[in-house]
This record gives C-alpha cells, sequence and structure tokens, in this order.
C-alpha cells in the first residue's frame, strides 16, 4: 500500500495521494468517516484521528450525519422517543433484537419501541 505524507490521503480510485484539504480529499475523508465506526469511536473528517462517540466531538460529528452515538441502548440511558423525554427501562433479547421498553417522564410506560425511533440523550 502506497504511503502519504501526514497532510495527504490516498486517493483509492487513482492510487495517488491528494491533500487532506483539496476538494477529492475532503470528499474521501467524508465518505470514510459516514462508514467508520468502531468500538465506541468515530473518524473525525478534519483531523482523520478517532474520537469518542459521546464526546463532545464525536456528538457534534454524530448531528451532521444525523446518527445516533449509541448501537444499543440499555437500561437507564436517557433517550427521546416522539419528542417525549424517556428512559430506557428494558432491552428485549433473544430472537427480538433491537426492540425497547422505555418509561416517558408522565410514568407511562411504551413496549417494543424501535431503535430507528430512539433519539440518544444521555446515559444514566
Amino acid at each position: 500500500m502506497k504511503k502519504c505524507k501526514s497532510d495527504e490521503i490516498l486517493n483509492p480510485a487513482s492510487n495517488r495521494c491528494v491533500k487532506r484539504s483539496g476538494k477529492i480529499g475532503k470528499k474521501i475523508l467524508k465518505e470514510k468517516s459516514k462508514s467508520r465506526k468502531r468500538d465506541g469511536k468515530i473518524l473525525n473528517p478534519e483531523t482523520n484521528r478517532w474520537v469518542k462517540i459521546d464526546g463532545a466531538i464525536g456528538r457534534k460529528i454524530l448531528e451532521k450525519q444525523n446518527a445516533s452515538p449509541v448501537t444499543k441502548f440499555y437500561a437507564g440511558y436517557k433517550v427521546k422517543y416522539k419528542g417525549k423525554n424517556a428512559v430506557v427501562t428494558a432491552r428485549y433479547s433473544g430472537t427480538v433484537k433491537n426492540l425497547y421498553e422505555i418509561r416517558l417522564n408522565n410514568g407511562e410506560i411504551k413496549d417494543f419501541i424501535k431503535y430507528e425511533d430512539l433519539v440518544f440523550v444521555s446515559e444514566n
């Protein structure tokens, strides 16, 4: 694999090094950051470094991508469901995956809520 300078990135289409700050370099970094998440971290497209998903910079990156910072919600996580604040009370496992039970602030319990319908706010 070809090595590039620290201010350059390898263009996979042409196998040439391009400036990170250039039009093609920014496009490559943006595509990488959208597709690359690992172990609670996400690639920062500006610095090309891994940052914590639940950190300030990670949350800003995810906001720009309209993505949730967590892949699973656990009991005690604060979330928003249809614009209302809620707390996750249970996560179903087994054959039914990514379904949750939540308790809204008014005490109402909702069952079998899809992962896609929840927006992460914070842990505990």
